[in-house]
């Protein structure tokens, strides 16, 4: 993999309080989710931990680590990530297979006048070949050139996409990793949540 882990110390970094609110009501329409029997509808929907994303985000962003300011998460869920992307004064998309999610991502996002673009599709691109490989995971080679791909309903390319991020199941994230170095640009950033408060970011080498 053409792939490189940025180190960062991502330690306990300052909230504003527009964007502490947006995490509070973000956690009500999750919570309202779950009570509505949501586990049982999409049992493999989990948030993942809000404020070390925005920490990651935030850090990625003061230390120019980005090429450019498009930023693209694989599975958004109710849209949390996408959005905390759009107050750092990003170009938000998420990705998004649950049409549920979706809709509860579009309303949130909406209500705090965030301009994010939700896609409900699958992240996997057309034009990639998917293999076994030891441990179980699920490897990706490009079929052709994925150059100027979009997924259906986004405006912006993949090769435009300057940060992704992804909260994979611990058995996918070496698939993950091999997604991202397969359609990315290079000097692309991936932002891989693993649980437990392990926040990894790895930039796209070559």
């Amino acid at each position: 993999m053409s792939i490189k882990e940025i180190v960062l110390d991502l330690g306990t970094y300052p909230i504003p309080a527009k964007i502490d609110r947006f995490l509070q009501e973000a956690d009500k329409r999750c919570d309202a989710f779950f009570a509505s029997n949501g586990h049982a509808r999409i049992p493999r929907y989990i948030p993942g931990d809000a404020a070390i994303l925005y920490a990651a985000m935030a850090k990625v962003i003061e230390f120019d680590l980005h090429l450019g300011r498009v930023y693209c998460e694989w599975g958004s869920g109710i849209g949390i990530g996408a959005c905390l992307a759009a107050f750092l004064g990003l170009q938000a998309y998420g990705i998004e297979i649950e049409p549920e999610l979706v809709d509860i991502a579009q309303t949130l996002a909406a209500d705090f006048n965030l301009d994010v673009q939700f896609v409900c599709g699958s992240y996997f691109p057309d034009g990639l070949e998917a293999y076994a490989a030891q441990g179980g995971d699920v490897l990706m080679e490009p079929l052709h050139s994925l150059a100027n791909w979009a997924y259906a309903g986004m405006d912006a390319t993949l090769d435009e996409v300057d940060i992704f991020h992804v909260y994979p199941w611990p058995h996918e994230q070496e698939m993950m990793l091999s997604l991202f170095d397969a359609v990315a640009v290079e000097g692309a950033v991936l932002i891989a949540y693993y649980g437990e408060g392990e926040m990894c970011v790895y930039r796209r080498v070559g």
